[in-house]
This record gives structure tokens, C-alpha cells and sequence, in this order.
């Protein structure tokens, strides 16, 4: 597991997206024989991070007006049903995580790996070896992560799915570390909306599928890519959602899967949403 912490192939790609579309370069990554990938310029993903922010804040105010427990959601392409009761008395059978700190729990499933080993670096740069607790005020919680069928090893990277828990300061600004052109890293910020463009942005497929999410007041976007061969079954996800706590923080959930061997049912509906449905305030 600590071979894998925050990579995967589409956490891989979510890094570099959000490198390129900070320092405005054009990068290009080749995946395996089955697919083809590239990133976006930096022009081209800011302009539609800008048009997918509007979109955010569309959804926005349609949570607002209407009730947490039935919400549905719409893009021009597809329709995420969140109208579901939500999960007041937990799901049978999953574990649950319960922080007094930061005041909530959220339930997982129990065949998930659960890893919080983070290297502290609270007030200071990471080192190149380093998987960071900290960057600035906006703080690594935990990860969870399912190996599928046909993942044979830890370097493996076509057959899993990824779930992380950040949490931002009391400002509710989301700080990231980035790569300056001299190796250098050093803290950009974003607000929670341009988080969620930037957790899913940064692939191209041959068919691409936008999915608002907007439930138990979570709002977000997951991105479901298909190749030419099967437009039936996505051999990727990668997205993510928040939630603005009383204290003013937020709460940063994004989601990874890889299906390159379409071997996993690790659907955002079957898992992610799920696991948001069960997010619950403590006092």
C-alpha cells in the first residue's frame, strides 16, 4: 500500500493536469496499448475549468432550493440519480471513521485498505521523497484504496480505485504543492471550486462523460472515460467533491478508479457517492 500512496494511473494524471494548468505548459502522457491520454495546455484546461465552474455553481444553487435527501443530477450527456435516501443509521457491514478534531465520521467499506501515514511536514516544503501530511493549512486525513481482479502487483496500475480525505484550513482555501520549472515546489491555492475542475480535468478519451454530483451537501464532478471498443463500461473515473464545514473548513473527497482490464465494478455510483451519502456532522 505505501508503494501506491496517491499514485494510480489517474492520480498520476490528476498531479501532472494540475502542474500543467498552473504553470500554463502543454504536457503529453502515452498510457499502455490500450488507451491514449494527453494533457491539456494550460489555455485550453483553464478554459474549461472556467466553463465546468459554471456549471459547479449552477448546481450550486439548484442544491440550495431543493432537499438533501432528493437531488438529482443533469448533464447533456448523462444523469447521476442522487435521490436516494441518504444513510442516517450507517450501511451493515461497512467500518467508520470518526474524527473529534474536526468534528465528523464517514463510513468506508470494510474489504477497503485504510492508510493515513503521512509524512509530517506541517510549516515546511516536502522533500522529493516525501508523501506530505501538509500543504499550507490544507491537511492530508486519509486514503482509501481497493485492488481489483486482475491488479497483480504494486506497480500495477489497470485494475484499482483510490478515495482521499483532505481538509483545508479555517479560510476554506485549498493549497496544493507545484512544481516551479527549477524542481522547486512551492504552494499554489485554489478555491473548492477550482479543486473540483482540477480533480477532473486533464484526460481526454474517446468518449468522455461529465457527472455532477450534488448529495448530502456535497457538491462535485466525476469524469467517466470509454474507448472506441466499449462505450458500455468506463476504463476510467477520476474526480472529486466538498463540503463547507460549520468551522468554515472544507472537506476535499476525490475519487480515482482505473478499469483498464474492464475487470472492476468499482463504479463512483456503487462506491463514491455511497461513502458521501454516510458523511455526518459531530458535536
Amino acid at each position: 500500500m505505501n508503494s501506491q500512496k496517491g499514485f494510480g494511473l489517474i492520480g498520476i494524471l490528476i498531479a501532472v493536469a494540475v502542474i500543467a494548468a498552473l504553470a500554463g505548459g502543454g504536457l503529453y502522457w502515452k498510457e499502455t496499448q490500450k488507451q491514449k491520454i494527453f494533457l491539456q495546455s494550460g489555455n485550453d484546461a483553464l478554459q474549461k475549468a472556467e466553463e465546468l465552474k459554471t456549471k459547479i455553481e449552477q448546481q450550486n444553487r439548484q442544491a440550495v432550493s431543493e432537499t438533501a435527501a432528493a437531488t438529482s443530477t443533469q448533464t447533456s450527456t448523462n444523469k447521476v440519480d442522487t435521490s436516494k435516501n441518504l444513510a442516517p443509521n450507517g450501511i451493515d457491514g461497512w467500518k467508520t471513521y470518526r474524527n473529534e478534531q474536526y468534528g465528523f465520521e464517514v463510513q468506508y467499506p470494510a474489504d477497503w485498505s485504510f492508510d493515513s501515514d503521512f509524512d509530517h511536514n506541517y510549516g515546511r516544503v516536502p522533500k522529493a521523497n516525501e508523501y506530505p501530511e501538509y500543504a499550507g493549512e490544507t491537511r492530508n486525513l486519509f486514503q482509501l484504496h481497493k485492488d481489483g481482479p486482475s491488479q497483480s502487483s504494486a506497480l500495477d496500475v489497470e485494475d484499482l480505485a483510490f478515495v482521499q480525505f483532505k481538509i483545508t484550513g479555517l479560510d476554506g482555501i485549498v493549497e496544493k504543492w507545484k512544481t516551479k520549472s527549477d524542481l522547486q515546489q512551492s504552494l499554489a491555492t485554489l478555491t473548492p471550486e477550482q479543486w473540483v475542475i482540477f480533480e477532473s480535468s486533464g484526460m481526454v478519451s474517446d468518449k468522455i462523460i461529465d457527472n455532477s454530483v450534488s448529495i448530502n451537501q456535497f457538491i462535485g464532478n466525476v469524469k467517466t472515460a470509454y474507448n472506441n471498443s466499449n462505450f458500455k463500461i468506463p476504463w476510467g473515473e477520476m474526480g472529486g467533491a466538498y463540503r463547507i464545514l460549520p468551522s468554515g473548513r472544507v472537506m476535499l473527497i476525490n475519487w480515482e478508479r482505473s478499469n483498464l482490464d474492464n475487470d472492476n465494478d468499482f463504479s463512483f455510483q456503487k462506491y463514491f457517492l455511497e461513502i458521501l451519502s454516510t458523511f455526518k456532522i459531530i458535536k
